[in-house]
């Protein structure tokens, strides 16, 4: 199983990730707005002070096919926290920064009532997006990434996103 990469034209093994552009807060500014902040593939910065950067909530997938599901979200940061987050950019022991404090900043398409639900910010080495760990609550997505789902449910949510490209 596999599939062609729209970003960089490679094959790669397993499911493509699931991503979201941008923040749904940025989504949400008018242009004028827009122009006033900043927002690339790693990180957004609002003029009405909001801070977001692009990581990934692993979903484990209960089969021998494939081991997860990646969900490329937003997450908030504080200030002071993406002030950290960003001093150390290109720094190796970056990880060292440990989990910081954020709100999933996008609904995530299959598990409706996903915005703004608690999480912590893993960093990683430079060259890989953070880890977002939700906290644990009965939410389903919460559930999902501490759980797994079955394979079919991936495949599922696979090939619905597929299908509106």
């Amino acid at each position: 199983m596999g599939f062609q990469c729209t970003s960089c034209g490679e094959w790669h093994e397993g499911f493509p990730a699931l991503t979201a552009a941008q923040p749904d807060h940025w989504l949400a500014l008018n242009d004028e707005q827009r122009r006033a902040g900043e927002c690339d593939t790693d990180i957004c910065v609002t003029a009405d002070g909001h801070y977001f950067v692009y990581g990934t909530i692993e979903i484990p997938v209960r089969s021998d096919v494939e081991p997860r599901l990646d969900l490329g979200v937003w997450s908030s940061l504080s200030a002071d926290s993406f002030d950290r987050y960003m001093d150390r950019l290109g720094d190796e022991d970056r990880v060292s920064l440990g989990p910081m404090f954020g709100w999933l900043s996008n609904e995530v398409q299959f598990f409706p009532g996903s915005l703004n639900l608690k999480l912590n910010v893993w960093p990683q080495r430079p060259g890989l997006r953070p880890l977002f760990e939700l906290q644990p609550t009965d939410h389903p997505l919460s559930l999902a990434q501490r759980n797994g789902i079955p394979f079919e449910e991936a495949l599922d949510y696979v090939h619905s996103v597929l299908k509106k490209l």
